[in-house]
């Protein structure tokens, strides 16, 4: 048997670099804090200066979220997308975050999430023009891209400078 693009081996695939580079311009050069990543991908490509594992649980509430967050949460079946997305959006509300780049892997993802009482498309953000090559946890390279599309949303003061780096990658709105 065949498993689908994206499944079966993890549930954490990396955000392309072209993306966590994008995300990092709007945050002036750096990424404080990426609450769902694994040790190689942050090593590799995120770089923030504080990130939990799957093992660490970024939901814990004993890691504190802070400064400009970026979050590609782990997906799959019985993932926990609702609840770091609620996490997320806790975070900013209390001003324990600055600001966030949350990567959606797909629009249906998008569709569940819009049944939180606040939903990525309350926020600005970005439908890329292209399927995003997410990156394989394994080694690092560029899987192919999934049979659907993705999204970016991001919150936080500077939609502008979000809309100007990311109206580069696809159609932006605020």
């Amino acid at each position: 048997m065949t498993l689908p693009q994206h499944m079966g081996m993890s549930a954490q695939w990396a955000t392309p670099r072209d993306i966590v580079d994008a995300a990092r311009d709007v945050f002036h050069g750096q990424i404080d804090c990426d609450p769902s990543t694994t040790a190689a991908i942050n090593a590799d490509t995120v770089r923030a200066t504080t990130y939990w594992t799957a093992q660490e649980s970024g939901l814990d509430p004993v890691n504190s979220w802070h400064g400009d967050v970026m979050i590609n949460p782990p997906g799959g079946r019985g993932g926990l997308v609702k609840e770091f997305w609620s996490r997320m959006i806790d975070e900013y509300l209390c001003d324990r975050i600055n600001s966030a780049i949350w990567i959606g892997f797909s629009i249906d993802q998008l569709q569940v999430l819009q049944c939180c009482e606040t939903s990525p498309i309350n926020y600005p953000i970005c439908i890329p023009r292209r399927r995003l090559n997410y990156l394989r946890p394994v080694d690092m390279t560029a899987g192919k891209s999934p049979p659907h599309a993705s999204y970016i949303t991001y919150i936080g003061p500077l939609s502008s400078r979000f809309i100007s780096v990311f109206s580069k990658i696809g159609a932006t709105k605020i």
